[in-house]
C-alpha cells in the first residue's frame, strides 16, 4: 500500500499542499486500486480532475491527462493551468509549457508565476525571469512556497556571480526544503558536498531526479553507506536505487579480507553480499561495486 509520499515518487509529481488534505484518501485510493472510473463523473471538482489528471500522467497516458485538465481550465481553475504547464515541460514542450504557465501567473496563480520565472531564467530571458519570480518574493509568508527564493539564488549564482548572497539563500532553505538542497547541488563543484546535499533532499523527499543525480557520483556501496548512516529507509524508492547489503560483524580475533588480504588484530566490520563472499568496505567500494570481484 503506497503512502502519499510514495505515490508522488511514483508518479513524478508534487500534489500541491491543499489538495493532498483536502484529498488525502481519495488519492491513496485512487493510486492504490487503480480505480480512476470511480471518482470520474460530471459533477467532480476540478481538484479531482487534477489528480485523475496526475493518475494519467503516472500511467503515462498523456493525452487522457491533457483533454482532463483542458477541461477543468476550462471552469477557470489556475492549479489546472499550472499543471497543464508542468506536463507540457516534461514533454518537452517548452511553449505550451510557457503558455499555461503565463496564463495562471497573469491571473496571480504564485506556483505559476514560480515555474514561469524558472522557464524564462532557464532561456536567459532575465527581464522576464526577474519580472516574474517578483510576483512570488513580494509574497512571501510564513510556510510560503520558496520558488522564488530559489529562483533567485540560482540566478545570483549563474547570471549575477555573486556566490556569497546565492549562498546565504540556499543554506538558509537547505534544511527544510528538498528543492533547495537539489538546486544547489548542482551548482556547487565540491563531490562531497554535492553528496550530502543530495542526501539531505532524499532524506527531506525522496525523488527520482536527486536518486539519479546521487548515482552519476557515487558507487553503490557509498550510498548504501549514506542511507545506513542517516537512517534512510529506501523501502519507498526501491525500484530507483534497491542498494542492499547484509551487514554482520566478522567474529574471529584475526580477521582476514579476500580481497586484500589485510590481516587484523581486532574485529573488523565485513560486508556479506548476496553470494556470501564477504569483504571490508574499503574493498567493496574499489571491487565490488557492481559485482563480486570474486565470482
Amino acid at each position: 500500500m503506497m503512502d502519499l509520499d510514495a505515490i508522488e515518487l511514483y508518479c513524478n509529481f508534487d500534489f500541491e499542499p491543499e489538495i493532498k488534505k483536502k484529498y488525502e484518501n481519495m488519492i491513496i485510493d485512487l493510486f492504490n486500486n487503480m480505480c480512476p472510473g470511480k471518482y470520474f463523473d460530471n459533477n467532480m471538482d476540478s481538484d479531482m480532475m487534477i489528480i485523475i489528471a496526475l493518475y494519467d500522467i503516472s500511467k503515462k497516458d498523456y493525452d487522457s491527462a491533457i483533454e482532463i485538465l483542458e477541461q477543468a481550465i476550462i471552469r477557470d481553475s489556475l492549479r489546472a493551468s499550472c499543471t497543464l504547464g508542468i506536463l507540457y515541460n516534461i514533454l518537452n514542450d517548452k511553449e505550451k509549457s510557457i503558455r499555461y504557465f503565463e496564463l495562471g501567473a497573469n491571473k496571480g496563480h504564485l506556483l505559476s508565476a514560480t515555474n514561469l520565472a524558472y522557464e524564462y531564467l532557464c532561456n536567459g530571458e532575465f527581464d522576464l525571469f526577474l519580472k516574474y519570480n517578483q510576483m512570488g518574493l513580494d509574497n512571501q509568508t510564513e510556510g510560503s512556497d520558496d520558488n522564488a527564493l530559489i529562483n533567485q539564488g540560482i540566478y545570483l549564482w549563474n547570471v549575477s556571480k555573486d556566490y556569497k548572497k546565492a549562498s546565504d539563500i540556499f543554506k538558509k532553505l537547505v534544511n527544510t526544503n528538498y528543492r533547495a538542497c537539489y538546486e544547489y547541488a548542482k551548482l556547487v563543484g565540491e563531490n562531497n558536498q554535492k553528496k550530502e546535499l543530495l542526501i539531505k533532499a532524499i532524506q527531506l523527499k525522496p525523488k527520482k531526479i536527486y536518486i539519479d543525480m546521487l548515482k552519476k557520483i557515487t558507487t553503490n556501496f557509498e550510498r548504501y553507506e549514506f542511507y545506513k548512516k542517516y537512517n534512510i529507509k529506501n523501502d519507498t524508492f526501491k525500484n530507483y536505487d534497491n542498494v542492499e547489503f547484509n551487514c554482520k560483524f566478522n567474529l574471529s580475533r584475526f580477521s582476514k579480507c579476500p580481497a586484500c588480504l589485510t590481516n587484523k588484530s581486532h574485529k573488523i566490520e565485513l560486508f556479506t553480499l548476496n553470494c556470501n563472499h564477504s569483504f571490508c568496505s574499503d574493498c567493496i567500494k574499489k571491487y565490488c561495486d557492481k559485482k563480486c570481484c570474486l565470482c
